[in-house]
């Protein structure tokens, strides 16, 4: 009597990544924490549980990042020749989480995700423990009892303040190799005489 093989099983998130339904294994987990993934018509699932691995796996069309600013530091990372995001990161102007949602997408090991806002975090980011939210705080007051840790990089989307007096604040929190990256909104670094009524 011949035995039949034993079917390999693998973990969702895994197999996720494997069949190409995820950038990366951390962005198979978010999916599936967010409830997009659907397996035998369920879509409460971990991402360590176990299946076959030909089971069948489907993951519910929607907009690729949870807010617009993703496709941003998106095309941002691909124009810098940036591969991964691995380390720690800090988010300044969060808001619904377009930046931080890429960072995890890429490999973040941690994201500081950083708002004078409150409760705008999309559920999808806020409930990834990779994700440490910071709202109703103003970047100028950063200190080391808020990132106690060096930062691997930052990403800025500012609004309504010149990242000309946020700059400066930054170095002490910075690897010696640490990337910043900065949406540069003119109409917020111009002067006061320099936009006209109808704006930049």
């Amino acid at each position: 009597m011949i035995k039949s093989e034993k079917k390999q099983r693998v973990r969702l998130d895994q197999l996720l990544f494997e069949k190409g339904l995820a950038k990366s294994r951390s962005n198979a987990s978010a999916l599936i924490m967010a409830g997009k993934v659907i397996v035998k018509g369920k879509s409460n699932l971990k991402p360590g549980m176990f299946l076959s691995e030909d089971a069948e796996v489907e993951v519910m069309p929607g907009k690729k990042w949870v807010g617009r600013g993703g496709e941003k530091l998106e095309g941002a990372l691909k124009d810098f020749g940036i591969d991964n995001t691995k380390g720690i990161w800090l988010d300044c102007g969060a808001s619904t989480g377009g930046f931080t949602h890429v960072l995890l997408s890429n490999g973040a090991n941690k994201v500081y995700a950083m708002d004078v806002g409150y409760g705008q975090l999309d559920s999808l980011v806020r409930n990834d423990n990779r994700a440490v939210v910071i709202d109703r705080f103003n970047i100028r007051n950063i200190s080391k009892a808020v990132v106690p840790e060096l930062l691997d990089g930052v990403t800025l989307d500012l609004s309504f303040i010149s990242s000309r007096l946020i700059l400066p604040l930054l170095p002490p929190f910075l690897n010696s190799n640490a990337i910043v990256i900065l949406l540069f909104k003119p109409q917020f670094e111009a002067g006061k005489g320099e936009v006209g009524k109808g704006g930049v």
